[in-house]
């Protein structure tokens, strides 16, 4: 008797761990870039991840093989792994990510105005080209007539 009821008891608890895993919500993955385990899943049993995890994700985010790679995901990652993880052996190389991020987005930025500027200036030069050769055609005609004048008077 006690054991048939510890069978039904057990065959029970099966069945509620078959429905608690089948009831968490789907993880969709949008980011090129491997997101943290606790961001994507909310499951029934949630498990932080560690550091080294949030390092290689954040790794992950800057290695992508279409070379556009997430900067800000993989910074906001490095700077999990500093406030949250202060003895971490990862958080000297987080801190230099970082740095080395803000300083590439920077530059990045500086580039991309040069580029603007560069192609603004371009444009204005093709006009000024433009216009000289309008100047130099201009100047062949009057000369052509200053020749025809000149002839005329003689």
């Amino acid at each position: 008797m006690l054991l048939n009821q510890i069978r039904i008891l057990s065959f029970y608890l099966i069945i509620v761990f078959f429905i608690a895993g089948c009831a968490t919500k789907a993880v969709k993955n949008d980011s090129k870039c491997q997101k943290t385990a606790a961001d994507n899943i909310g499951s029934f049993f949630q498990f932080s991840p560690s550091d080294t995890d949030i390092f290689i994700g954040a790794l992950n985010c800057l290695e992508d093989s279409e070379s556009v790679s997430d900067y800000s995901a993989a910074r906001e990652q490095l700077k999990i792994i500093v406030e949250k993880y202060p003895r971490s052996k990862w958080k000297n190389n987080a801190q230099s990510l970082i740095y080395i991020i803000q300083n590439l987005t920077q530059l990045k930025a500086n580039v991309a105005a040069e580029n603007l500027k560069n192609s603004a200036d371009r444009f204005k030069l093709i006009k000024e080209i433009e216009a000289l050769k309008t100047d130099i055609q201009r100047l062949k005609d009057l000369e052509i007539q200053l020749e025809i004048r000149e002839k005329k008077l003689k």
